[in-house]
């Protein structure tokens, strides 16, 4: 009998730590809109980075992707993909832990799916936060080299094709041009 106490308490350590995980991977989207959506966020993010660290690096950064626009999709595309893959990653093993569970007995299964989605009642961890201000990093400084070799290109595609954008593209190029 002790066994099955030890393993259900590794059981809910792991379900824990697998829900904690996968609930701030699917969370990123949701606070990545909010963050662009809110102006005095994305001021206070830009003030962290600094104005003239921004556009330094921006000026460094190359059109690795055929252009700016190619790059910013690219890492979009890239950043979504891994996440949606991690998230993935951490919902199968969470399932093969409460396919474990079910072997102890119905009240152990029925804890551990409480155990795992209990932290989806919890604020996005701050590592999530960090990967989502360090994606909106590389974002400004692709939008930062664009603007300064293509404003009305950059405009177009960060003001019409891509609305989620414009907040971050008015800060930013309100940088460049205040320069």
């Amino acid at each position: 009998m002790w066994w099955r106490i030890a393993l259900e308490a590794a059981l809910v350590v792991a379900l824990l730590s697998l829900g904690s995980s996968f609930w701030g991977l699917a969370k990123i989207p949701s606070f990545r809109r909010r963050i662009l959506a809110d102006e005095h966020e994305l001021e206070r993010f830009i003030d962290s980075i600094g104005k003239d660290r921004l556009i330094v690096e921006g000026q460094q950064i190359q059109p690795v992707f055929g252009s700016s626009k190619g790059n910013i999709e690219f890492f979009e595309q890239t950043a979504s993909s891994a996440y949606k893959r991690s998230g993935g990653t951490f919902f199968f093993v969470a399932l093969a832990c409460l396919t474990a569970s079910y072997f102890l007995g119905a009240a152990y299964l029925v804890a551990n799916v409480l155990v795992f989605t209990l932290p989806c009642a919890f604020h996005i961890p701050e590592s999530a936060q960090n990967q989502v201000m360090d994606d909106l990093h590389t974002v400004a400084l692709n939008i930062s080299r664009w603007s300064q070799v293509d404003l009305d290109g950059c405009r177009d595609y960060c003001t019409a094709r891509r609305p989620e954008f414009a907040s971050l593209f008015r800060r930013v190029v309100g940088i460049t041009e205040s320069r």
